[in-house]
């Protein structure tokens, strides 16, 4: 977690490695670490983003929330912030489903600004119950199966700002791959982020009122990854999707 004070070392590395290395897309997950045990309740604390997802010129990535409304974990329960009693002890936080509404937010993903007042994460993707390879080391009757139960040994639901940060990282590599099947010479980072974000869509929150500020804020960054509208910008097409859907 990070508070008030200097910029970070790590972040500062960070920073100074990719300057140099200005074609390198580097994507951090913003941690897991969002809780709410401060004035006013019922909102999410600010200031939880993690040390490596505050450099300047990272993707950092939070997590929003996944439509799985049919999913129920361990006892047929509902999945809930019931999980989390200590850190999210007050409504609408502690009943919430934690995937039932694409335009909320993942409680746990941790919060902007950093510690020199910058907007993070720089944007989301969904981070609860995304189903994921499952390793065949698992021991069968001792895995937690919170995110969901699966019933194909071979997958598993899981979440966390862990799982979103892949799914953008992969839009990253599909932009530049665009890119440069369109003629465009070797793209830099920054090129790549400025399209990611451009194409993102703003997150409206889930309850009323919005828990999520206008975009840019530091909840969700500059939104969710949208990637046809990012697409949209390279290779324009009749329709909003750019052609790609």
């Amino acid at each position: 977690m990070v508070g008030p004070g200097p910029y970070e070392d790590a972040a500062l590395a960070i920073d100074k490695y990719l300057w140099q290395k200005r074609d390198m897309v580097v994507l951090f997950a913003a941690g897991n670490e969002g809780i709410d045990v401060k004035p006013p309740f019922g909102r999410v604390d600010p200031r939880s983003i993690g040390r490596e997802a505050s450099a300047k010129n990272c993707i950092a990535v939070g997590a929003s929330e996944n439509v799985r409304t049919g999913l129920t974990f361990g006892g047929g329960r509902p999945l809930q912030y019931g999980r989390w009693a200590g850190d999210f002890a007050y409504p609408p936080l502690d009943t919430d489903h934690l995937a039932n509404n694409q335009d909320g937010l993942a409680a746990f993903s941790s919060r902007g600004p950093t510690r020199n007042q910058r907007y993070k994460p720089d944007v989301v993707a969904p981070g609860t119950c995304i189903l994921s390879a499952r390793s065949s080391r698992i021991i069968q009757g001792r895995y937690n199966e919170f995110w969901g139960v699966s019933y194909d040994d071979e997958w598993s639901y899981q979440g966390g700002t862990s799982m979103a940060c892949p799914l953008v990282a992969g839009c990253c590599a599909v932009i530049r791959g665009c890119l440069i099947d369109n003629g465009a010479p070797p793209p830099s980072a920054a090129l790549i982020k400025a399209l990611l974000i451009n194409g993102a869509v703003e997150i409206r929150g889930q309850y009323p009122p919005s828990e999520i500020g206008p975009a840019p804020n530091n909840d969700a960054g500059f939104g969710r990854v949208d990637i046809p509208g990012s697409l949209a910008s390279i290779v324009p097409g009749p329709n909003w999707s750019g052609g790609y859907v």
